[in-house]
């Protein structure tokens, strides 16, 4: 509900915009091992996670080609 306390969200040069498969189709992720996984997307947490760590592709090479960047996400976890 927007009022007039409500402020604008406002969007930066730095806004992420994130693949979000839709409901069960494939997408490719980035295992804390460093294998590249394949699986059908289901809007459960772990999926979600995925999604909001930067960590779901559409293609399997998007992801061999982000796998460094993901596995240092999952050591900043740790």
């Amino acid at each position: 509900m927007v009022t007039s306390k409500t402020k604008p969200v406002q969007e930066s040069a730095n806004t992420k915009v994130y693949f979000i498969p839709e409901e069960n189709t494939a997408f490719y992720f980035v295992a804390p091992n460093g294998d590249i996984v394949m699986k059908r997307f289901e809007k459960t947490a772990e999926n979600l996670g995925l999604v909001y760590m930067g960590n779901a592709f559409k293609e399997p090479e998007d992801a061999v080609s982000n796998k460094e960047a993901v596995l240092q996400k999952y050591g900043e976890f740790q």
